[in-house]
């Protein structure tokens, strides 16, 4: 408990006392307020009218005269809605005259503060303080407070003699064969929906013994996992244990590790647009060949050997043809089927004058992979296809351009 200095009564409060004294009039203790300020040494507080800082404010619970000249009031500050911790370092008094209004008449500093703490429900704390004031011809002052929140000592008596009067019932032995158990879900809502305690006493025992029944629980409990609402049945003990026996099995029957094929790709990734295929050891790895490379396959309709064993008898026909350097970026692109760009690109069995049997392209200068290049023969003509045409002119200020060079096998007609 902190100490405090002697109460001091304000200029206001010595004018209320003199005129209750002059004028007959009963003299009220309305509230009390706590603050954290601190006045300074110095400080005139009889000329205050009300304090700085204020934090809490409380009913005034009991006022009275101890004596011909002091008057003894007392309040009570608890930590019911305290947010912040702080000091009570200031404790003003505030009364009110018949008919007029509140005023603060009396102020109390802190030499040592009390710590109000925040609010807990596991550890409520409350100061009480009895303040007295000297007051000439106090016996001659009717003094009277404002109906207060705290509960008086008497009212605490009567209370608890209505507790002790409740006359708790006597429940009924359901331990002797053939009583018959009352419904333990019906007590249990009784209990919920009844505010009277007799009401509620009432029904305790037969919740209780209710729950305990074997043909009660037996009624609750969950039949192979056939319930389908949570939370209202009991789980079933031997198919608990069919439960637990599946969950072994699974942990098991399980394979703790990856031990095929795929162990080789389980944590890393593999290099980008590879042709996947097995290694000596039967593993999954990423090849050299690119996903370019292997679209040069598409459009064979037969065997490559097959064709190729077929071109050498016509050796002497066979005739190779590079083409000049191509700037992608200049050719006519357009959408062609397959939602893809083509473009022509001079080259056709037309202006060979002979039957086109294979092509490839080398690529040079600001080359892209995401290009996805492709060469295709349609109708004998030699079309170059891409999926996004934008890249071919990045850094077009520069020079730096996409450039292909084909080189085209085919069988001249003479």
């Amino acid at each position: 408990m902190g100490a405090y200095k002697a109460a001091i009564v304000t200029q206001g409060g010595q004018n209320l006392i003199a005129q209750a004294l002059a004028e007959n009039k009963t003299l009220t203790f309305t509230s009390a307020k706590t603050s954290v300020h601190s006045y300074p040494v110095g400080t005139n507080i009889t000329a205050l009218t009300g304090l700085q800082d204020i934090v809490q404010s409380v009913q005034v619970s009991n006022s009275k005269v101890l004596n011909n000249t002091t008057v003894q009031i007392s309040v009570r500050f608890d930590n019911d809605g305290v947010t912040q911790q702080y000091q009570i370092n200031t404790i003003g008094v505030y009364a009110q005259p018949e008919g007029g209004e509140e005023i603060l008449f009396a102020v109390i500093q802190a030499i040592t503060p009390d710590e109000m703490p925040v609010q807990s429900d596991v550890s409520p704390s409350a100061f009480i303080y009895n303040i007295q004031f000297a007051v000439r011809n106090a016996s001659q002052i009717t003094l009277m407070i404002n109906p207060a929140g705290v509960a008086t000592l008497q009212d605490i008596l009567d209370v608890r003699q209505e507790i002790i009067d409740i006359a708790i019932p006597e429940f009924e032995d359901y331990s002797f064969e053939g009583v018959k158990v009352p419904d333990t879900r019906e007590a249990i809502a009784n209990i919920k929906s009844e505010t009277g305690l007799k009401a509620i006493f009432s029904n305790v025992k037969a919740a209780l013994m209710g729950l305990v029944t074997i043909g009660e629980m037996r009624g609750l409990l969950v039949n192979h996992g056939l319930c389908t609402e949570p939370g209202k049945f009991f789980l079933d003990a031997a198919y608990g244990k069919y439960l637990t026996d599946q969950i072994t099995q699974l942990n098991s029957d399980k394979q703790s590790n990856i031990t095929g094929a795929a162990s080789t790709i389980t944590k890393n990734n593999l290099a980008a647009n590879r042709v996947l295929i097995s290694d000596q050891n039967g593993k999954l790895v990423a090849s050299s060949i690119t996903n370019i490379q292997l679209g040069y396959l598409n459009g064979i309709t037969s065997n490559i050997q097959t064709q190729l064993n077929n071109l050498s008898t016509n050796n002497a026909k066979l005739r190779k043809y590079t083409s000049p350097m191509i700037t992608l970026k200049n050719l006519n692109w357009i959408t062609s089927y397959g939602g893809k760009k083509y473009a022509t690109c001079g080259i056709s069995e037309s202006s060979l004058n002979g039957q086109i049997v294979s092509f490839y392209m080398e690529e040079f200068g600001n080359w892209q992979s995401s290009l996805n290049m492709m060469l295709d023969l349609r109708n004998g003509v030699l079309e170059i296809m891409c999926n996004d045409t934008s890249i071919l002119h990045a850094n077009n200020d520069t020079g730096a351009v996409s450039i292909v060079k084909i080189t085209v096998w085919y069988h001249a007609n003479n």
